[in-house]
């Protein structure tokens, strides 16, 4: 009996063992196309640095009546003062060249000095028109789609993200958009 028991410890923890297998799945994008190039192109090639897409994406929404983060001052502001009450603030985060012709500018489109969690960019396109850059396609992403890359892949540009969920903080769908 004793000899059963001892042979049952051995063998049950190699019965029960399980070995574990890492499996890595490729992430399943959802393929979408969207149409941001439909408009004259210059043919001179103009690329963007951060501080000029700044000033035209300041410019355009100053132009619409929106107040810019960057020009009012933290410590003074006044919410409730009747030149601000109700307004937001843009305020520029980042570019990302699409091509020659167009680049995805990043910003906060918000109450002023608004910050947390579930604050999420905006994203839109300056283009290197005829008339010269300007801003078009304001809202060119949802707010709650999270951009991870830009790439070109046989000569086609695609854009790589996913929406997220934010009050459960939560990736719902991988996109693959490709720009026409």
């Amino acid at each position: 009996m004793k000899k059963l028991i001892l042979f049952a410890f051995l063998a049950l923890p190699s019965c029960t063992k399980e070995s574990k297998i890492a499996k890595y799945e490729k992430s399943v994008y959802r393929d979408s196309t969207l149409t941001v190039f439909d408009f004259h192109a210059n043919t001179k090639p103009n690329h963007l640095n951060s501080k000029k897409a700044k000033t035209i994406l300041n410019q355009h929404f100053k132009k619409n009546g929106f107040l810019i983060e960057s020009e009012l001052d933290f410590a003074t502001f006044d919410p409730e003062a009747k030149e601000y009450f109700e307004k937001k603030a843009i305020d520029f985060l980042e570019i990302k060249p699409i091509n020659n012709f167009a680049t995805l500018v990043r910003y906060y489109n918000c109450e002023p000095f608004k910050n947390g969690s579930c604050v999420l960019p905006h994203y839109a396109i300056i283009a290197n028109t005829v008339e010269g850059n300007k801003i078009i396609h304001e809202d060119f992403l949802s707010n709650d789609f999270k951009l991870d890359t830009i790439k070109k892949e046989n000569g086609n540009i695609f854009i790589y993200g996913y929406y997220y969920e934010c009050a459960n903080k939560k990736k719902l769908q991988s996109y693959r958009i490709a720009i026409k």
